[in-house]
């Protein structure tokens, strides 16, 4: 392909007197590592369906997000584009779209064969060549849209994709940047080049325009787009712009435009950020299993976890789950564990025959680690996937691992004999029976809520329920999800994820972080008045009575944690209460509520929904006093100390004017 320059003439004097200056929203970097789901989301993901609905943004007025906000694109924007020959055979129709925007064009740079830096098929000038060369241009652009990443080393990306962002920044710190996925019909090898697209989108600053489910029609050789398909190239790029990108830069690659990642599935996830997710994977090694092995491999063992799986495109859960599964991380088992470093149960004599035992062994930590990774990349994505060929998910890839079989909840494997052998029936039809290897696959953790028989296990046991349960809890534990823990055949766990939100939070969260919390969030809400600064409740302590609908939602008003979440209060079942610490250093403590989400020790976002105020319904006058409310204080601060909330002596009197402060911001109606 030839190169291509378009370019209009710059006054550069009279550009550096009429630059524009985006505004960003700087929004300092949680420390939370939960990525929770809404309830709505949750039924959604249950029933192995993927959740996305375009007509709504699950995290409308939410700031709670890993990196600074970009701001809207300015009418008559200025933009700059770099790219490769896809870009170069789609110029004309990319140069209609953004015209007829209403958009200034001041160069589209492509050249075929393009590589982000590494020159790695022969042509120059790379990526970063070219936007060193345009710097004065990219300096007055308000918009940069790069379409690179097809021509370079899939290994390179992960530095290549910062560095050439952080060239872009440095000829003008305050531009807004799009970054082109990739659609090319190779999908094993796009979805994951888009993958580390995404998870590199919140630590750089950039948006991603998706252009995979714009169905792009595509020339023969599966890479290049025909006429028609160039035209449908620029359409996404512009309408991409115009909606300011994906609502979530950290979205694998979707059939849908839109925003989702998937915990429990084969490939490697595109986390809303790779370090807080290994950070969150050292954290829980290093609080349950310190003595493990893995540790011998690396210190930061999660930051080495995911650049690994991360270059094979597998899911690192995989491994995370079968190791806790096997032998507790290697911290428990025989020889096969402890001396020869096999923390994955694997049976065989190569590449060291450990006498006396049908497993394998290995001469170092990362030698058995290594092995492993590459078996899981061999099972899941070689040509011939032989007994995996099946598999779609964690669920079946530990079920294959342990015993070779596949088998869901209500669904008996031998569909001629659904009662067991010799006409011995298992109940509720939840466990199936292998007459071959005369399993059981029960889905209970106890067959008949008692220790299983003789009777009903014979031979090999296997309890593929059990195990996948302890996995997600792990999940769970790790991620600050609530997945369920019931598979559904060829569903997973994908997770929808939004820029400009906690992840699936479903309350408005302010610039400094802080939610209102509870429904609805405007100033309906009874109870509470703008400019409240002495305590109207009804013991004179500092302490609000919020007062709303029956099973109104009630919100995290912080990042933070429950440190009790009591679901017997005053007796009466059902009736919670939960002790919120908030990474803002405070004790809030939140009362007559029930149905509690919110689950101790593991982290929320601010705005995402942890209880309903209790209802009439059910609880009468018994757990909310004269009517359905939220009540809700902190605790004082003694000595430079903040102490628990939910106690009439030692109750904040700042947090009277400071939640009235937060009501004030809430739209009327």
């Amino acid at each position: 392909m030839r190169h291509f320059r378009m370019t209009k003439q710059i006054n550069r004097g009279f550009a550096d007197a009429i630059k524009l200056l985006l505004v960003f929203a700087i929004i300092l970097i949680p420390t939370t590592r939960a990525f929770g789901i809404s309830e709505e989301q949750k039924s959604v993901i249950d029933s192995g369906a993927e959740y996305f609905n375009v007509e709504e943004d699950a995290c409308a007025g939410s700031s709670a997000i890993l990196g600074p906000l970009l701001s809207e694109v300015p009418e008559g924007a200025r933009v700059y584009m770099v790219g490769d020959s896809i870009t170069n055979l789609s110029l004309s129709q990319l140069n209609t779209e953004y015209t007829q925007s209403e958009f200034e064009v001041l160069e589209i740079d492509a050249d075929g064969g393009r590589a982000i830096s590494s020159d790695t098929v022969g042509f120059s000038p790379t990526g970063l060549q070219a936007v060193a060369l345009d710097a004065p241009v990219i300096e007055v652009a308000d918009v940069v849209v790069v379409a690179l990443g097809t021509n370079s080393r899939y290994e390179d990306l992960n530095v290549q994709i910062p560095a050439l962002i952080s060239a872009i920044r440095s000829a003008n710190a305050d531009v807004m940047i799009f970054w082109v996925n990739m659609f090319y019909a190779d999908a094993t090898s796009r979805n994951a080049r888009n993958a580390v697209i995404a998870s590199n989108a919140a630590t750089s600053n950039y948006r991603i325009i998706d252009t995979v489910g714009a169905n792009i029609e595509l020339e023969s050789d599966g890479v290049h787009p025909t006429t028609a398909g160039s035209t449908t190239f620029a359409q996404a790029v512009v309408r991409g712009i115009n909606s300011g990108g994906s609502t979530d830069t950290n979205a694998p690659p979707s059939s849908a435009p839109g925003a989702s990642y998937d915990p429990l599935g084969l490939t490697y996830p595109a986390f809303p950020s790779d370090t807080e997710m290994a950070s969150s994977i050292n954290a829980y090694l290093q609080e349950f299993f310190p003595n493990t092995p893995w540790f011998g491999i690396d210190n930061d063992i999660g930051t080495w976890l995911l650049r690994e799986t991360r270059t094979r495109n597998i899911n690192p859960f995989i491994i995370i789950a079968i190791g806790r599964q096997e032998n507790g991380f290697g911290t428990v088992g025989g020889r096969h564990v402890r001396q020869y470093f096999n923390y994955f149960g694997m049976i065989g004599t190569s590449p060291i025959d450990i006498d006396g035992s049908a497993y394998r062994g290995f001469s170092s930590p990362t030698e058995g680690m290594t092995f492993f990774l590459d078996t899981i990349q061999r099972n899941t994505q070689s040509a011939d996937r032989g007994q995996y060929a099946d598999v779609v998910n964690l669920y079946d890839y530990q079920s294959m691992h342990q015993s070779g079989l596949i088998a869901y909840p209500g669904e008996p494997l031998d569909p001629n004999d659904r009662n067991g052998p010799g006409g011995r029936p298992d109940g509720d039809r939840l466990n199936g029976w292998d007459n071959v290897m005369e399993v059981y696959t029960s889905w209970d953790v106890n067959k008949n809520n008692g220790p299983p028989t003789a009777e009903q296990y014979r031979g090999n046991t296997y309890n593929p329920g059990i195990y996948y349960r302890n996995s997600v809890g792990l999940i769970n534990r790790i991620t600050g999800l609530t997945l369920s823990d019931t598979p559904t055949r060829g569903g997973s766990g994908i997770v929808f994820n939004c820029v400009g939100g906690a992840g699936g939070g479903t309350g408005r969260v302010t610039g400094e972080g802080y939610s209102f919390p509870l429904a609805p969030q405007t100033r309906a809400v009874g109870g509470i008045q703008i400019g409240q600064t002495t305590t109207a409740h009804h013991d004179a302590t500092a302490a609000f009575d919020l007062f709303s609908t029956d099973s109104a939602d009630v919100f995290a008003i912080y990042d933070g944690e429950a440190t009790i979440v009591n679901t017997d209060f005053g007796g009466i079942p059902g009736c919670s209460s939960i002790m919120f610490r908030a990474t803002d250093g405070f004790y809030y403590w939140y009362g007559h509520l029930k149905e509690t989400t919110i689950q101790e020790g593991v982290p929320v976002r601010a705005g995402d929904k942890i209880a309903e105020i209790a209802d009439r319904a059910n609880f009468d006058t018994r757990c909310w006093g004269g009517a359905p409310h939220l009540h809700i204080d902190r605790g004082c601060v003694i000595a430079g100390v903040p102490q628990t909330g939910g106690r009439d002596e030692c109750r904040d009197p700042d947090f009277i004017p400071f939640l009235s402060s937060i009501y004030a911001e809430l739209p009327a109606n």
